[in-house]
Order: C-alpha cells, then sequence, then structure tokens
C-alpha cells in the first residue's frame, strides 16, 4: 500500500504533459511549423540553428546548416545542400524539396546492431532521418529520382598499345600416301597472313601457294574495329549475320557493323539487366534455388548488377540487399534470362554490306566477281529480357529475300524460328528446339528450302542456297550411372540448275539418313587409372553397325598410356570385326623451355595391323607437328604422312624478329639485355605463353582484341639481378608491343670472418664494388653480378684487411669461400690506415 500512493500520484502530474502531447501531435499533423508550448517550456521548443553533417549512402558528403524544430528540420541554403547530393534527373524538383521542411524521422534511428527496419526509407521522393545527438542528417531519395548506375562504366577495350607495325604469319601443310594398291599421292600448300597494322586499323592479306593451283589471294582489304564499330573496305569475307538461307562469300566491297571482339563485356551483355536501389552503402546477394550465384558491395542509388558471373540460361532469381551492418534492406524475386544469342538489352545488332560478291572455284592471283552488285543488311533487337527479333535483307540486281527470325528462352525450354521469302517463288523455314526436363534432355532442328528456285544464267550470282531439306532430332540423358545419347539426322539436297545449260526439268534429290544410339559408363575412375565401356548402334540407309569399345587409360607423370578393345557387329563392309590398340603419349611438361610432345600407337586386327607415331614440338622459333602411320590389310601395305609448321616474322619500327608458337595475329617482342642463353618465362595474365631467351629477341604471339598483364620469370636455376615490371598492353590485330630488359645473371658468394676463432660481427666486407656487412656470428653473403668463368681467385676486403682467396668450393651460381681467418689476410699497420686516411 504503501507504494501505490507515490504511483497513483505519480500517474496524476503526467496526465497535463500526456494531454499537451497530444495536442501537440495533433496541430502538428495539420501544420508542422504550429506548435503550442504550454508556459515554462518555450526555450525548450524554440527553433536550433545548428550545422549538421550531411550523410547520402551512409558516406558523409559534407557540412550542411539547418534550423531544427520540435518535429522537424528546414535547410538553410537548399541550392549548396543540391551542390553535395549525387546529381539527380531532376535539379529543380529536388531543390523544391529540399526548401520544403522535413520530418526529423527519428524513429527510424538505429539504437543497437540487433534492431531491423531502420536506418533507412524509402520516400515518395525525398526523406531524411536526422539524429539530434550526432547532429548527422541522413538523405534518401526516391528510385524515379536518381540516375541509373551502369554495372561496368567502360564496356570498350582501351586505345591499342602499339603504333606501326608488321607481322607475317608464314605457314605450310602437306599430305601424302604410298599404297601397293593405288597411285602415290603428295599435296603441298604454303600459307601466309600478312597484317600491317596502325593501332586499331590494319591493313590484311591472306594468300596461298599450292603445287595444283599456284598463287591464290583470298583476302586483301583494310579494317577497323574499334569501341564496339566495324569498317571494312577491299576484298574480305563478310562476318556479319546476313542469314541462314543467303550463300556466303568473298566480296569486293564495304561493310559496316557493330562488333563484339571490341567489347569487355560480353559476358554481361548477354543477361537481362537486374536493377536495383540502394538508399544506403551495402551488399546484394542473388541467390538461384537457394543458392548463392552472385554478391557484390554497391554503394547507394539505383544500380546496376554485374551480371557477368551468372550461368546461362532462364531461370527465377532471388535478389537481398543489405546495409553494411548486415541488416536486411529489401528481397524480391524476378525472370532472369542470359543468352549468346540474345542481343545486348537497350542495343541494336546491326549489319550493313555492298559489293561485288566473288565466284567460286579455284583461281589464280585474285578471284573473279560477278558483275552485279549485292547489298545485304541485318537487323536485331531484343525486346524483352527473353525475346529477340531479327531480320536480313538481301538483293541483287535480279533476286531478293527477306528472311526474318526470332529466339525465345525460358526456364526449361528454348525456341528459335526463321522464316524466308524470296522473289523467284522460294521459301524457307528453320524451327530449332531445346527442352529441358528432369531427367533428359531434348533438342530438335526442322530446316527446309523449297519452291520452284528461280532459274538463273550461270554468270549471274545465286542469292540463295539450293532447295534441301534437314531434321536432327538428338536426346540425351543420364541411366543406370553412365549417359545415353540418340542422334537422328535426315537431309537431302538439289542440285543447282543454271538456265543457259539445262532449260528446266527435274530436280536432282540426295537422301540420306542417319540414327546413332551410344551408351557410355564409366566402370574404373581412380587416382591414376580411368576405364570406360560404350555400347554403340548405327544405321545409314539399310546399313547397320553395332560395337562395344573398352577403353582403359593410365596417367602418370609426363606419361599417358591408353588402351583399347573394340567388338564390332552386323556390318558386311568390315571384315575385321575384332580390333585391339594402345598408344603411350609423352609430354615434357615443364622439363624443357619448348613444348614437345611424342605419341606412338599400335593397332591389331584379325587382318593385319596398324603402326602410327605423332610428335608435336613447340618453340621460340616455332611450331612443327607430323604425323606417319604404316598399315598392313591383307596384302596390301599403306604408309600416310601428313604434317604442318608455323612461324611469324615480326616487326616495328625500330626491330624485328622472328618466331613465335603459335600463328596469332598480334605479338610482343621480349629483348634481353644480358643474361646470354638464360630461359625466362613470359608470363601473360599470370599464365606462362611462351618463353625468352637471355640476350636475344624473342616473339610471344598472342590474340587480338585483348589487354595484356606481361611479366617475367627466370626459368633456369640461379640468381638474376634485373627490375621486375609489369606492363599493361592492349593489342588489336598487326599490333606488336615492345618490352626490353636488362639482366645479370648473379654469383652468390658466401663466407665467414673470424679471428682468433670468434666470428667478426657487424662488420664491412667489399668484394670489387659490391659490399655486404656480417652478421653476429661473422657470416657474409653477397650477391654479385660478374662472370666467374676464367677467375680462380677473389679478393676480399674487410675494415684495413685483404685477402686473395682460392676458388674451390663452388656451383653453377654460387661460391663458398668458406672461413677467412684475419691471421691470414694483410692488415696494414694503425699508423698507416691513419696515413692513408690523412692523404685521402
Amino acid at each position: 500500500m504503501v507504494r501505490k500512493k507515490p504511483a497513483r500520484k505519480f500517474r496524476w502530474l503526467l496526465l497535463p504533459v500526456l494531454a499537451w502531447q497530444v495536442v501537440v501531435h495533433s496541430e502538428e499533423s495539420i501544420n508542422p511549423k504550429t506548435t503550442n508550448v504550454p508556459a515554462g517550456f518555450e526555450d525548450l521548443t524554440k527553433p536550433q540553428m545548428v550545422v549538421a553533417d550531411l550523410f547520402y549512402g551512409g558516406q558523409m558528403i559534407g557540412a550542411v546548416q539547418i534550423t531544427v524544430h520540435p518535429t522537424f528540420i528546414e535547410f538553410h541554403d537548399p541550392s549548396a545542400v543540391l551542390k553535395l547530393l549525387p546529381l539527380p534527373l531532376n535539379p529543380e524538383r529536388v531543390e523544391q524539396l529540399l526548401q520544403q521542411p522535413q520530418s526529423k524521422n527519428s524513429d527510424r534511428i538505429c539504437q543497437n546492431a540487433a534492431q531491423d527496419d531502420c536506418g533507412f526509407l524509402t520516400p515518395k521522393d525525398f526523406a531524411v532521418i536526422y539524429n539530434n545527438d550526432l547532429y548527422r542528417v541522413d538523405a534518401f531519395f526516391a528510385p524515379d529520382l536518381l540516375p541509373q548506375q551502369v554495372a561496368i562504366s567502360d564496356p570498350y577495350l582501351p586505345p591499342s598499345s602499339s603504333g606501326f607495325s608488321l607481322i607475317q604469319n608464314l605457314g605450310a601443310a602437306w599430305a601424302g600416301n604410298y599404297s601397293d594398291e593405288t597411285d602415290n599421292s603428295y599435296r603441298t600448300t604454303f600459307n601466309g597472313n600478312t597484317i600491317i597494322g596502325f593501332g586499331e586499323k590494319a591493313v590484311r592479306s591472306q594468300w596461298h601457294y599450292s603445287d595444283e593451283q599456284g598463287y591464290q589471294v583470298s583476302n586483301l582489304y583494310w579494317a577497323k574495329d574499334f569501341r564496339g564499330k566495324h569498317y571494312s573496305a577491299g576484298l574480305f569475307q563478310p562476318q556479319g549475320n546476313f542469314g541462314y538461307f543467303n550463300t556466303s562469300r568473298s566480296v569486293f566491297g564495304v561493310e559496316f557493323r557493330n562488333s563484339r571482339l571490341t567489347r569487355t563485356d560480353l559476358s554481361y551483355q548477354e543477361g537481362a539487366q537486374v536493377e536495383i536501389n540502394m538508399p544506403v552503402r551495402g551488399r546484394v546477394e542473388v541467390y538461384r534455388e537457394n543458392r548463392l550465384v552472385h554478391s557484390e558491395l554497391l554503394d547507394a542509388g539505383n544500380r546496376l548488377l554485374d551480371t557477368s558471373g551468372l550461368p546461362g540460361g532462364a531461370y527465377e532469381i532471388e535478389v537481398r540487399t543489405f546495409d553494411e551492418s548486415g541488416r536486411l534492406l529489401t528481397s524480391f524475386t524476378e525472370f532472369f534470362a542470359k543468352d549468346f544469342y540474345l542481343p545486348a538489352p537497350g542495343e541494336w545488332h546491326w549489319s550493313l554490306l555492298a559489293g561485288m560478291p566473288t565466284e567460286s572455284g579455284s583461281h589464280r592471283g585474285l578471284p573473279d566477281y560477278y558483275n552485279e552488285g549485292l547489298v545485304q543488311a541485318y537487323l536485331g533487337r531484343r525486346v524483352s529480357d527473353n525475346i529477340a527479333l531479327f531480320s536480313t535483307i538481301s538483293a541483287t540486281e535480279n533476286q531478293q529475300s527477306l528472311e526474318l527470325g526470332a529466339r525465345w528462352i525460358g526456364s526449361r525450354l528454348e525456341l528459335s524460328p526463321n522464316f524466308l521469302l524470296g522473289r523467284g517463288g522460294q521459301k524457307g523455314y528453320k524451327m530449332e528446339g531445346l527442352l529441358e526436363l528432369p531427367f533428359v534432355t531434348l533438342n530438335a532442328s526442322i530446316s527446309k528450302l523449297y519452291g520452284n528456285k528461280h532459274l538463273y544464267p550461270q554468270d549471274e550470282y545465286p542469292l540463295l542456297r539450293n532447295n534441301f531439306s534437314q531434321k536432327i532430332i538428338g536426346m540425351q540423358s543420364a541411366v543406370f550411372g553412365g549417359s545415353l545419347s540418340l542422334r537422328y539426322n535426315e537431309r537431302s539436297r538439289t542440285t543447282a540448275i543454271y538456265s543457259d545449260n539445262l532449260p528446266g526439268g527435274p530436280y536432282s534429290n540426295n537422301i540420306s539418313k542417319f540414327t546413332t544410339l551410344a551408351y557410355r559408363r564409366s566402370l574404373i575412375r581412380k587416382r591414376n587409372w580411368f576405364g570406360d565401356v560404350i555400347f554403340s548402334y548405327n544405321k545409314s540407309g539399310d546399313e547397320t553397325y553395332s560395337s562395344i569399345d573398352f577403353q582403359l587409360r593410365y596417367y602418370a607423370d609426363q606419361w599417358q598410356h591408353s588402351a583399347t578393345a573394340l567388338r564390332e557387329f552386323g556390318n558386311d563392309q568390315i571384315e575385321t570385326p575384332h580390333r585391339l590398340s594402345f598408344e603411350s603419349r609423352w609430354n615434357d611438361r615443364e622439363l624443357w623451355s619448348a613444348e614437345v610432345e611424342q605419341a606412338l600407337g599400335v593397332e591389331n586386327t584379325d587382318d593385319g595391323y596398324y603402326l602410327e607415331s605423332r610428335t608435336r614440338l613447340s618453340g621460340r622459333q616455332g611450331f612443327i607437328n607430323s604425323a606417319v602411320n604404316y598399315s598392313k590389310d591383307g596384302s596390301n601395305r599403306t604408309t600416310n604422312f601428313l604434317g604442318s609448321f608455323s612461324t611469324n616474322i615480326i616487326a616495328t619500327g625500330k626491330q624485328i624478329a622472328w618466331g613465335g608458337e603459335r600463328a596469332y595475329e598480334s605479338a610482343i617482342i621480349v629483348d634481353i639485355n644480358g643474361s646470354e642463353n638464360n630461359d625466362f618465362e613470359v608470363l601473360v595474365d599470370g599464365s606462362r605463353h611462351g618463353y625468352a631467351k637471355g640476350g636475344k629477341k624473342s616473339v610471344i604471339n598472342l590474340l587480338p582484341y585483348h589487354s595484356y598483364d606481361i611479366t617475367l620469370r627466370p626459368l633456369d636455376d640461379g640468381f638474376f639481378e634485373f627490375k621486375e615490371k609489369s606492363q599493361f598492353i592492349t593489342l588489336y590485330p598487326g599490333n606488336v608491343s615492345e618490352s626490353t630488359y636488362s639482366i645479370q645473371s648473379l654469383y652468390v658468394i658466401m663466407g665467414r670472418l673470424t679471428s682468433f676463432g670468434n666470428g667478426i660481427p657487424e662488420t664491412l666486407v667489399s668484394i670489387g664494388e659490391h659490399e655486404v656487412t656480417t652478421d653476429k656470428f661473422g657470416v657474409f653473403q653477397l650477391e654479385v653480378p660478374i662472370e666467374m668463368e676464367g677467375q680462380s681467385t677473389l679478393e676480399v676486403k674487410w675494415l684495413n684487411c685483404s685477402i686473395s682467396v682460392e676458388v674451390e668450393d663452388s656451383g653453377e651460381n654460387w661460391i663458398n669461400l668458406g672461413t677467412l681467418q684475419q691471421s691470414d689476410a694483410y692488415c696494414l699497420p694503425a699508423f698507416e690506415v691513419s696515413k692513408n686516411n690523412e692523404k685521402q
């Protein structure tokens, strides 16, 4: 009872205060600038002018002057506040909002780390959270007032790192055979690819010389590909997407199209855009079927997610956003589609071509061309997240065609229809589809070009292909621990008809059908052993063929061995149903600087045997690949041989070099001064991409349309002195970049200074111009860039002493001087040391 009376009395005292708060809040809801304050409380509710810290996205962006009222604040200089905030889409509208009183929203302040749904607002236009204790104002925008921030700021390759340069790829291929029953044959072709580069532009030519057709030029043109646009002029093979039913031949003409080669956001382009609004700085997480597939840190604002790492396909994703403290801000789901064939969202895919097409068949020098013009145009665009439309128009003097296509991608079903209408009466269609079910994947492609094909003279360019029809149906499934696949292919083709040598008549149709059913299952899968069994059934027309194939593979260091046992059934054309084969493959891996691989194989059948050898060598000077096989089948003996090689001649305005392991269209010249005959590994983006030799110029071929980080690392054992540097370059076709290093081989010289058996600590030791200080035990180690060949003694100096030491214990890159006794050294007396110091 004693405790209740004061409590009851205290509640009566609170009633006037509560009544006053109700009146104040009711009036403020009508007019926030009007307050009714009881007598004696005026000083507590007077407006206060303060300087507060302005935050946006959780980061301080400046200081502002405000007037603080009991339930709202006012900005003194709205235009100054607008300059501190991120640039909105409608600055005039935002400045008007800043001129209005802003509610404090103090109830949204986070009181502790465990509190949810605090620290941010999602206003209709603009709002703030004011913390009176910290004098802090957090600003928040509605999403429609903020601009969209791209996920990748610059999606294009940087400008070229090269000026004038020349790349000449040279290669050759040969093949032939000797047989007891047929005539011997031998064929050789030399190939050249000449590229003269001028930064992002290049003059290109591809030429060939064969023993049958002589000298030929297949391409000769000028090209530029920069920031997503490609230009070509001359003799070239068109690269634009000009339909499925059109013929494709080289042209003398011009081409202008968009290009993916100079884009750095290809994987991002393939996906639909995912936009989120971050009221504060934090992180975003993307889930697919409750699996985290992507996460990134983002600043405040309207942000496009970088979907480059998301898997392809069409599926539902869940997007969750969090602030820096880990509080959940929003969570939503949406449909996402990512596909290589869909154009980038909001961008057009287009191509324009005009010129005179070339004639097919053999020729010498430049190819012949049709005396008529060809014009083609292609246009494609993604109209929704998972749907795209395409169109192609082609025309010559007497022929025109229109092709329309689409692509739709769903979570389990993909469809790609194409339809063609030609002026000469030809029509065509193509339907492609893919269906993914829980235990099986089905795919089908049906295409047909039919109708009264335009009868054209033989000297008139055939705009469309000959009539044909094709059906391809496939199935893949995982069954009983293995993989089952079925493929059916049916196609028919019509021979060409020319109006000047055949006035009419029936077409000549060739129809072929193929069916393949295969089942593959793994029998052994251990550390070094792998074994599989393959059952297959094949049908071609009226012929059937079945087989059982056992494969066994063993991997060990540089060796790979494989054995195969094959049993065939039901094939009347093959008289040897049993076949046993064995192959051994050896790869040097990192044993040598060059890459060497040698494979030997033997096969035994019921009526003969087969021997094969394959060799591949890739080094500084180029690449060579060769294969030779010998077979005996009954009384017939046959030897087949083939091979190819490639190398490069590289030149810039200052240097010329030759070699290169690959026939790529851009390169770097690594020039190493010093360290003769030592090998160095050239690392491209951290991975080996060839090697360079000390004292020489080495060529490293690289793919064009890429930016690379180039570094150098010694391959040989030993110690080297050089300035480690990382060179960032961007290469286009024909570009050659130069990288020069000065490298000296080092000898590590070790020893110990002693005096009466005790080490001489902290003493400066010099050998030639190189110095080092001994440790507390008198031990020293010195790296000296000298040539030791022919030297048998070294002079070591310390303090006022010197000694000539005969080198006895040494290796390829080191010398151990052993223990040097000061009593064995020649040391100047103290007074002579003083005189020498005075002279100096």
